[in-house]
């Protein structure tokens, strides 16, 4: 069979890939004609919901076929104004009705189309479902290399509304509101950076100088990116979206089923954060502690098995952690797939902060703090268990500086971003060259059904103008999905590490996602959305933890920034991390010994209620000021307002309408004889009488 076609590319909207292994390979026959019939069910559903199909052979080695998917522009017309009348229907803002359909509006529409059930007109195709493996766009080469130049060579500094309007007509909604979320965030931050830098310039760590502003403009950050949010979703016509899902009302159930379930598995989570937190802790004491006092045999090689248990366990813990994530979402039963999506943000990002925190916490509250005396009780115990020799054992411990924070703050930020760089635009670039090298050497041995399917393909001149298209259509469905949550969570890990470096990475980050969506991914499916969801609440969060911790962080290590040293019964020296250290702790024979802990941190404890509540009132506040001054008095408010008043004016008018037209068939049913009612002015009864009564006087 001899397939030819002209130079033109063809339009396609979606491309689904279909798998056709035999899944019994004892009773080919049987297997085939399985295929077959679903092969065909699927052409079937297609056509029959008013689409167009065209099916060519996927790489020899996946046995898949690709089957290319096209709407009608008339379908498409009235697939829009169906969603329109939904939004209305559901309050959404929505556009203005200007006739023209976006590329992204036109995928998210024929994706619909394809995805929904047969009984509201839809294919019913879903991924991982008989034989569908993959339903994908596919990418547009030409906006994407213009998109990557402009951002790379032409806009190095801020990145405008027309911009991210472009980037939503061809992306969709959610990527624009997340591009201009990096955009708002780097540009937030040049006030934390000229505050740090004058405090570093002026020698005041751990300074409420630099707290206090830092927690008013956390405040401002979170609650003006709940405004912009709210502007650009007028402007892109997705105001109030998030309650047009079109999805059943009653899906989930009961709401306090659904509310227990959610109840049931935090006691999972808290299972799974506790193990997660006493792996952490005890790599932890074993990088800060136990290898200080160790000098046996293999003391140098020994400093190695923190990264190694690192990195052995917890990405293991990790992925055990997943499925059952998955499950628990699934088994809440949330009535909207955004619902499903922000319980598995919130459940996810928990233990992914917790893995990104632990370890400074560990420093800022354990190490610090308190190391001297952690380092000697477990060097006590460890001669004691003859651990360690007896020689020595009262020599001053090593020194514990209050620097290894910053340290290792500035570290994480480093390596996180030339991970996270090396992950996203190197190692794709890697991988894909491995797996085609491995790709042409697989092809050599193909099997029949791949022969079979080579045979499609006909003469090599019948396929000419095809080949390069369909090899780019190939590469891209053998690439992974995008998703936002790595890029989200990466934004929000970095909210409260170092301002300059996040300024930094932030500049970078936004060019290298761009990259890498273009490039690494498949592209993703758009999706209208008027909020980055639940990440607001996650940012919020972290603004209200950042308030408690720089509090008791000032108070631990505020006065001078140098160590401070204590008499040990022994008469030695030991140098300790803060001010609060050194006034506080003594040797375990001092008097000051009987104070329990409690008593010691009581102070602390007590600041950071006092900054809790400090930024709870802040926060409200900001929020009032904000939505009083910015939102209600803007033009995204009044154009809002204008919308709605236009929506009731049509309604008062169509009503008035039906009034009208009901009140004259009501009038003619009513008066009766017709010829009673129909006398001229000129020969009124009334005028006659008068007329009779002044000729009488």
């Amino acid at each position: 069979m001899s397939l030819t076609m002209s130079i033109d590319e063809p339009r396609v909207d979606l491309v689904i890939a279909f798998r056709i292994s035999t899944p019994n390979p004892s009773n080919k026959a049987t297997s085939a004609s399985s295929l077959e019939a679903s092969y065909l069910a699927l052409l079937g559903r297609l056509r029959n919901a008013g689409l167009k199909v065209a099916t060519r052979p996927d790489r020899a080695g996946t046995h898949r076929l690709l089957l290319f998917v096209h709407a009608p522009d008339s379908l498409v017309a009235s697939l829009e104004r169906r969603e329109r009348w939904a939004d209305l229907v559901a309050s959404a803002a929505g556009q203005a009705d200007d006739g023209v359909v976006t590329p992204a509006e036109r995928v998210r529409l024929v994706h619909a189309r394809v995805t929904d059930p047969v009984e509201e007109g839809g294919a019913g195709v879903k991924e991982g479902e008989n034989g569908v493996e993959v339903v994908t766009p596919m990418h547009d080469r030409e906006f994407n290399h213009r998109w990557i130049n402009d951002w790379t060579k032409k806009k190095l500094g801020w990145i405008g509304d027309d911009e991210l309007s472009r980037l939503k007509d061809q992306f969709g909604e959610a990527i624009a509101l997340y591009f201009a979320f990096v955009q708002y965030y780097f540009a937030s931050l040049i006030i934390p950076v000229l505050l740090g830098l004058s405090i570093y310039a002026l020698n005041l760590p751990y300074s409420a100088a630099y707290a206090i502003p830092l927690l008013l403009w956390s405040v401002f950050f979170v609650e003006a990116w709940r405004i912009r949010e709210r502007e650009l979703a007028v402007q892109w016509g997705t105001a109030g979206v998030s309650a047009a899902v079109h999805a059943e009302e009653n899906a989930g159930g009961d709401w306090w089923k659904r509310e227990l379930k959610t109840a049931a598995s935090i006691p999972v989570l808290a299972v799974f954060a506790a193990g997660l937190g006493a792996l952490l802790t005890g790599i932890f004491l074993l990088e800060a502690f136990a290898f200080q006092l160790y000098s046996g045999p293999g003391a140098e090689y020994i400093g190695f098995v923190p990264t190694m248990l690192f990195v052995g366990l917890v990405p293991q813990l990790l992925a055990a952690y997943q499925p059952i994530l998955h499950r628990l979402a699934a088994w809440e039963r949330h009535p909207t797939q955004q619902a499903h999506d922000a319980s598995l943000t919130v459940k996810t990002f928990s233990l992914n902060a917790l893995v990104a925190f632990g370890g400074l916490a560990l420093s800022a509250w354990v190490y610090v703090p308190w190391g001297v005396l952690i380092m000697r009780e477990a060097r006590t115990h460890l001669v004691g268990w003859g651990f360690l020799p007896a020689q020595g054992a009262d020599a001053a411990l090593p020194e514990i500086k209050a620097e290894r924070l910053h340290a290792q703050l500035f570290a994480y930020l480093v390596t996180n971003q030339g991970i996270n760089f090396a992950t996203e635009v190197i190692v794709p670039f890697v991988m894909r060259f491995i797996s085609s090298k491995s790709s042409s050497r697989s092809t050599n041995g193909h099997n029949a059904s791949d022969a079979a399917l080579k045979g499609l393909e006909g003469p090599e001149g019948d396929r000419a103008g095809e080949r390069a298209w369909l090899e780019r259509v190939r590469d891209e469905v053998a690439l992974p999905e995008y998703t936002l949550f790595g890029d989200y969570a990466e934004m929000a890990t970095q909210a409260r590490c170092l301002a300059f470096g996040a300024f930094v990475n932030n500049w970078f980050e936004i060019r290298s996602d761009a990259f890498k969506i273009t490039q690494h991914n498949r592209r993703r499916v758009p999706e209208r959305t008027d909020t980055v969801g639940p990440w607001l609440d996650v940012l919020s969060f972290i603004a209200w933890a950042g308030a408690i911790t720089n509090s008791s962080l000032i108070y631990l290590f505020g006065g001078s920034p140098d160590p401070h040293t204590i008499s040990t019964s022994h008469g030695s020296t030991e140098k300790l991390g803060s001010a609060f250290a050194a006034t506080h702790l003594r040797t375990r024979t001092s008097a000051a010994a009987a104070e329990t802990g409690l008593a010691r941190l009581l102070p602390a404890l007590l600041i950071a209620l006092l900054a809790s509540h400090a930024h709870i009132l802040a926060r409200g506040l900001v929020r009032r000021l904000l939505t009083k001054g910015r939102w209600e008095n803007g033009a995204a408010a009044r154009s809002v307002r204008e919308r709605e008043r236009a929506v009731r004016m049509t309604w008062v008018e169509r009503q008035g309408e039906e009034v009208r037209e009901k009140e004259e068939e009501d009038g003619e049913g009513k008066e009766g004889n017709k010829a009673f009612w129909q006398f001229p002015v000129a020969d009124d009864v009334g005028t006659e009488i008068i007329r009779a009564e002044v000729k009488a006087e």
